[in-house]
């Protein structure tokens, strides 16, 4: 089934062109990576099927009812309220059925026998066993405790978080949501090695589909099984993890260097000849160029295609060496709001 689909999109920021005639569909199961330089136009992809952004031609197509979730690269989230009970806002159904079920227990130690009470009782834990609702605790602690938060973390509110632990938490709360789609822009950036490997295997087994913007190859390998590639404003679909992406990408790039050189090698020995028949100087030559020119006009030019090299080769010397003592720190201090970073340090770098 087919969530979303993108047809001949066009997206401009002032002159400047982003996207042209994109076309993509994500469909039930795909785990896509989207791929491209800084500033590719991948973020605005995700603002477009989120309908956060305008486009100025082409048209989107969502299945009815779809739910979408977006994992954005900054979270401003503030507050008092306690990091468990804001990622716990996901299951706000599943609490309203577990305090309605407490509440028609109460009611029954006063009533054992109202076949009204029994009757309601009995459906809504037949509801809450369908969805698990059993399960929500531990569904929040497994994703909070694998992306790296601890049991002591819970009870911290939001406004002593940094900007990387409110990216997590997000990230943990668009987990433990019911979306038919997650797009996640680099997911990975806040995460330490042990919570990428968690969150590498809890994405190969995710049920539903997800399209993730990153720049860590090894990441992508592990979870996606597309890659969605966006180069000079166009967009393109490979199927497989980034490394068979890689492989198709070198392949067709052979190919279609193999085509310019041969178009090339075409182009250049009709010039050859209309060039030899123009120098003789006879009219039926003369004609004969024209002929050549003629069919020169009609040969279609293949485009040499585009490799950029990421590859950078840098070496960094030392300008000017620095006295013997670099740094000295007495009595340091450092706070974020009520949450103490560092007490008393001092120490001398030499």
């Amino acid at each position: 089934m087919v969530l979303v689909s993108l047809n001949a999109i066009e997206k401009s920021f002032g002159i400047k062109k982003i996207l042209t005639q994109i076309n993509l569909s994500i469909a039930s199961g795909d785990r896509i990576g989207i791929v491209g330089n800084n500033g590719a136009g991948k973020s605005t992809l995700f603002n477009i099927i989120t309908e956060n952004t305008s486009i100025e031609e082409g048209q989107i197509f969502k299945a009815k009812d779809l739910r979408i979730a977006y994992l954005k690269q900054l979270n401003d989230s503030n507050g008092d309220q306690n990091l468990y009970d804001y990622c716990l806002e996901v299951f706000e159904e599943t609490i309203k059925i577990e305090n309605a079920i407490r509440n028609i227990e109460n009611k029954l130690t006063i009533n054992p026998h109202s076949k009204e009470l029994l009757a309601e009782y009995s459906l809504l834990v037949d509801n809450f066993n369908q969805i698990e609702g059993y399960a929500y605790h531990s569904k929040a602690r497994g994703v909070l405790l694998g992306l790296g938060f601890s049991t002591d973390d819970f009870t911290r509110t939001l406004d002593t978080l940094s900007g990387g632990q409110k990216t997590r938490l997000d990230l943990a709360k668009l987990l433990l949501s019911d979306n038919d789609l997650l797009l996640l822009d680099e997911p990975t950036n806040h995460l330490d090695i042990d919570s990428v490997k968690w969150l590498e295997n809890y994405l190969s087994n995710y049920k539903n589909s997800v399209a993730i913007i990153s720049h860590d190859r090894y990441f992508l390998d592990r979870t996606i099984n597309k890659v969605y590639e966006i180069e000079l404003t166009k967009g393109k679909l490979y199927t497989g993890n980034y490394s068979e992406y890689m492989k198709q990408k070198r392949l067709n790039y052979s190919y279609e260097m193999r085509a310019f050189e041969k178009n090339k090698q075409l182009i250049q020995k009709e010039e050859e000849l209309i060039r030899r028949f123009k120098q003789t100087g006879t009219a039926k030559l003369a004609k004969r160029a024209k002929s050549r020119e003629n069919k020169l006009e009609r040969i279609e030019r293949v485009q040499k295609p585009f490799w950029l090299d990421k590859n950078l080769n840098l070496k960094f010397e030392t300008g000017l060496a620095s006295g013997h003592n670099v740094l000295t720190i007495e009595e340091l201090s450092k706070s974020y709001n009520r949450n103490k970073i560092c007490d008393n340090i001092s120490f001398e770098l030499y």
